[in-house]
C-alpha cells in the first residue's frame, strides 16, 4: 500500500486578504516617503537655480552698467544724500539683463540710508524686473521676479587720496514658487562694487 509523506498545514496555505493589505500598506508608507524625498530634492535644485540666476543677472547687469556708462554720467547721491545728475542730465541708470540690449530696465537711484543686507529696504525706490530663467519668452508666467533697490552713492576721501569715487550697492529680492505656498518665497540678497574715474576693471 502506497501511503503520501504528510505536509504541514503552513507550508499550503496562501496568504489572507488582511496580510496582503499590510503588506501594501507598508509598501505605499515606503513610497510615498520616497517620492516625498524626490520632490524635496526637485525643489531644492530648483530653488538653487533660481538663486544662480538672480545674483548671475544682478552681477552681470552692474557690470555691464560700469562698463557702458561713463564716470561722469554716473548719477549719484552725495553726503546728505541728495541726488546728483549726471554730466548728461540723467537721473537713472539703464541695466541690462540677460544680455538682452534691446530692453534695458532704467533703475531709479534710491536717496534713503542703505539698510542692512538682510532688512527689506523701506522707503527706498523699489525697481520691479522679470527674468525669464526658463528661456520661454512667450511664457511670462515661469519669470521669476525680482525686486531691485540701487544705491550710487559718493565714497571719495580725501584723507587717503581717494577721490571721484561711487559706490554701488543693489539690494534684490527675487520669488520662487516651490508649490507650498501660492504667493511665493521671497529671498534677500546685495551685490556691492565700487566705481572711480579711473578705470577699475
Amino acid at each position: 500500500m502506497h501511503t503520501r509523506a504528510p505536509t504541514l498545514h503552513f507550508l499550503r496555505r496562501g496568504m489572507t486578504i488582511l496580510e496582503v493589505m499590510i503588506a501594501l500598506s507598508v509598501l505605499a508608507l515606503l513610497l510615498s516617503g520616497i517620492l516625498a524625498a524626490l520632490l524635496q530634492a526637485h525643489r531644492m535644485t530648483q530653488e538653487s537655480i533660481y538663486q544662480n540666476a538672480a545674483r548671475a543677472s544682478v552681477q552681470g547687469a552692474v557690470e555691464q552698467m560700469l562698463r557702458s556708462i561713463s564716470f561722469t554720467n554716473l548719477p549719484y547721491t552725495d553726503a546728505a544724500n541728495t541726488l546728483q545728475s549726471g554730466a548728461d542730465a540723467s537721473t537713472t541708470i539703464p541695466i541690462v539683463f540677460n544680455g538682452r540690449l534691446e530692453a534695458p530696465v532704467a533703475l531709479a537711484i534710491s536717496t534713503t540710508a542703505i539698510p542692512d543686507a538682510k532688512t527689506v529696504p523701506s522707503g527706498a525706490v523699489e525697481n520691479l524686473v522679470n527674468i525669464d530663467v526658463n528661456n520661454t519668452p512667450d511664457l511670462a508666467s515661469d519669470d521669476m521676479q525680482m525686486r531691485l533697490w540701487l544705491w550710487v552713492q559718493d565714497a571719495s576721501d580725501n584723507a587717503i587720496d581717494a577721490t571721484q569715487v561711487r559706490s554701488i550697492t543693489v539690494i534684490y529680492q527675487w520669488r520662487f514658487f516651490d508649490g507650498s505656498n501660492s504667493a511665493g518665497r521671497w529671498h534677500l540678497n546685495s551685490v556691492r562694487n565700487i566705481r572711480s574715474a579711473a578705470p577699475n576693471f
